[in-house]
């Protein structure tokens, strides 16, 4: 392994074994050689000093066992074994100078021999390899240790790609491209615990590797994975960071326009109020419209100030226990104020009704309701405001005589902003807030609300329905179905 400025570097070699058999002969046969050269001249001296045969037979076992340590393939070894026999044989055996064998016990020694030279040769080649896999499996862990340093100290996605680019190219020996999307078997996937970020492309045939250097490619593509991903949290981490700080800023910007309009438009009411009392004619018809537009901006900056707190949690549910024919009556008492020509009619039931909530926000949810329906109901038409008490909870609903809901926008009624054919689906002059709101309110009490069309066939019905003191969520959506206000 070579450490080089800019970037690790782990070399590879291939098919080293076979280039050594082929190649590398010459030195591996020059060592061959050597060490059987010297056995023979040791033995010989042995054998003018009269020291036992075994010791001659040692020489070569030691020789055999040289040879396969410092040759690259065990196949060197093997013919060593061999050739040492036969060494053996023909100058220390009788007849000496030839391969015949006169005494049969001499075949016991040389197989005895040949034997323990074979398993010699094969361990110490055994135990080269696994060092030598040792090796590069340590040149694998420095390069990967490497690798994942230079990975933490990348500034951007960018800086990631290219340290794996290189490493992978440098593994290869040969370009290569990262390519976003989803992987496949033509490249090495890059896949991360979230999602798939991509994979390594060659510009030629994706190359063959041995099973070790696979485990390293797919320890590089895991590093690069885990890199990737760190970066991906941490982008969105701080787009989300940038997403709170901007709607806070919003949220107290329309909190703080919402304020400081509350005083005017007030005063703007009031002084054309007085006007409609006052004056006649002209002047009085500008001071209804004075008055209805100035009306319309005061229940828009309520609803965006309820808004606000709702997205900002802090709007707070204060229930108590309340009459529902004092609730309804003093919203429909506010409405019928501000829309005097708009008739609504009311249908409590017999009993007296109690339930727990809080009736500031439960009011302003029945005129968001009314003031809806008179968006749509017709000049001359009644808007119906209906009670219902069952089991488990009180309903309450609203309907009109208008054309009704489309199929296509009914799901999306509640969505903040949501507009149909141009418009806000909850006013022909508005900004879409007033549903949204009743959902918030009616959800915090742990009711529910529902539009529909009615089954008249003429006009929309809204529904919300809020739970008796002491009952539970038990049956809530169950009893949504056919939730009607019919007495």
């Amino acid at each position: 392994m070579k450490e080089q400025k800019g970037g690790t570097k782990l070399k590879f070699e291939k098919g080293k074994k076979r280039r050594t058999v082929l190649y590398g002969s010459g030195r591996e046969l020059l060592i061959v050689f050597v060490n059987l050269a010297g056995a023979t001249l040791l033995g010989s001296l042995f054998w003018k000093l009269d020291f036992p045969e075994t010791n001659i037979v040692l020489l070569y076992s030691f020789a055999i066992f040289l040879i396969a340590r410092f040759c690259a393939h065990p196949i060197y070894g093997v013919l060593a074994a061999i050739a040492g026999t036969l060494i053996y044989n023909y100058f220390f055996t009788e007849p000496y100078f030839t391969l015949n064998v006169y005494d049969s016990t001499c075949l016991i020694t040389f197989m005895t021999m040949t034997i323990t030279s074979l398993l010699t040769s094969a361990l110490v080649s055994s135990d080269q390899e696994h060092l030598a896999q040792t090796k590069r499996k340590e040149a694998q862990v420095r390069a990967l240790y490497l690798l994942t340093n230079e990975l933490n100290q990348a500034r951007d996605e960018a800086q990631i790609l290219e340290i794996g680019t290189r490493m992978i190219e440098q593994t290869f020996h040969q370009p290569a491209r990262f390519v976003y999307g989803a992987c496949s078997s033509r490249g090495w996937c890059v896949q991360g615990p979230q999602k798939e970020f991509g994979m390594f492309l060659f510009d030629e045939k994706t190359p063959a590797v041995q099973p070790d250097q696979e485990e390293f490619v797919r320890s590089i593509c895991e590093c690069m994975a885990i890199a990737l991903d760190r970066e991906y949290n941490v982008q969105e981490k701080i787009r989300s960071q940038e997403e709170r700080i901007q709607e806070h800023d919003r949220a107290n910007l329309l909190r703080s326009i919402s304020h400081d309009l509350r005083t005017p438009l007030s005063a703007i009411m009031g002084s054309s109020e007085m006007l409609q009392h006052e004056q006649s004619g002209q002047v009085r018809k500008l001071a209804d419209g004075i008055y209805q537009n100035a009306r319309w901006l005061y229940d828009l900056v309520e609803n965006i100030l309820i808004l606000t707190r709702i997205n900002d949690g802090r709007m707070q549910i204060h229930k108590q226990p309340e009459a529902v024919e004092e609730v309804v009556g003093y919203a429909v008492g506010l409405f019928e104020k501000n829309n005097p020509n708009q008739r609504v009619d009311v249908r409590l039931p017999k009993d007296f009704v109690m339930v727990d909530m809080d009736a500031k926000l439960i009011t302003q949810v029945l005129l968001n309701l009314l003031e809806n329906a008179r968006k749509h109901t017709p000049p001359g038409q009644p808007i119906e405001l209906t009670v219902k008490e069952t089991d488990r909870e009180v309903r309450f609903c609203v309907a009109d005589h208008g054309a009704g809901i489309r199929a296509q926008d009914m799901e999306h009624v509640f969505e903040m902003f949501y507009t149909q054919a141009g418009q806000a689906v909850d006013a022909h002059r508005g900004v879409g807030l007033g549903l949204t709101i009743c959902e918030s309110i009616v959800k915090a009490h742990g009711g529910w609300i529902k539009a529909e069309n009615r089954a008249s066939g003429q006009g929309a019905m809204l529904t919300f329905a809020l739970k008796k003191k002491g009952e539970n969520d038990h049956g809530n959506e169950q009893s949504q179905d056919g939730a009607h206000c019919r007495g």
